[in-house]
């Protein structure tokens, strides 16, 4: 009878740890899935943030581009103008001197 007592309560307890062992698992998962949950919405943003990032700064590189162009068209434009003044203030720095003399 002492046998059949030590077996029941030895299957006893091997059920209750199994049950035990399995509601822990199930809290663990149920854990890691939120925290996994939690990090995929933190990274979701994270790359939201850096897409809207990368809109403006591709905004502003064309801007730049636009400018940058602009301004190169100034400069090649006004480049007759400065060799124009260039030579009038050479021109009248000869015929100031002549005058001078």
């Amino acid at each position: 009878m002492m046998v059949m007592h030590i077996v029941g309560w030895s299957a006893v307890a091997a059920v209750v740890s199994w049950r035990l062992a399995w509601r822990r698992a199930r809290a663990m998962i149920k854990w890691v899935t939120a925290q996994a949950q939690t990090d995929a919405e933190h990274w979701k943003a994270e790359a939201a943030r850096w897409r809207a990032n990368s809109a403006r700064l591709a905004k502003e590189i064309e801007a730049w581009k636009v400018g940058h162009l602009e301004g190169r068209a100034d400069i090649v434009s006004i480049i007759p103008l400065l060799i124009a003044a260039q030579h009038e203030r050479a021109g009248c720095s000869c015929t100031a001197a002549s005058q001078n003399t």
